[in-house]
């Protein structure tokens, strides 16, 4: 039976991402323009073990269609204006 692979964090993982309400800030470096993606369609599409940073070169920017974005994990609350959440208007 084969060893584990000690550099596997499984907090990486879109799966725990989607479990744990987690989201995807995407860079555009080619037009600068920020995004925050859902994980769960992209859990669908790519698969739940998949890791998050692995996916960055298959993603295409929207507005200039470039490909090779620069990912980071975030919570989806994380980073939010104020009055954007429920009860704080």
């Amino acid at each position: 039976m084969g060893a584990r692979n000690p550099d596997y964090m499984p907090w990486n993982n879109l799966g725990w991402m989607v479990d744990n309400g987690y989201e995807i800030a995407v860079h555009c470096p080619g037009c600068d323009r920020h995004d925050r993606v859902v994980a769960n369609p992209i859990a669908k599409k790519f698969g739940y073990y998949r890791d998050y940073r692995a996916i960055a070169h298959l993603l295409k920017c929207n507005r200039c269609g470039r490909k090779g974005m620069e990912v980071k994990r975030v919570k989806w609350d994380e980073g939010v204006p104020k009055g954007w959440r429920p009860g704080e208007r």
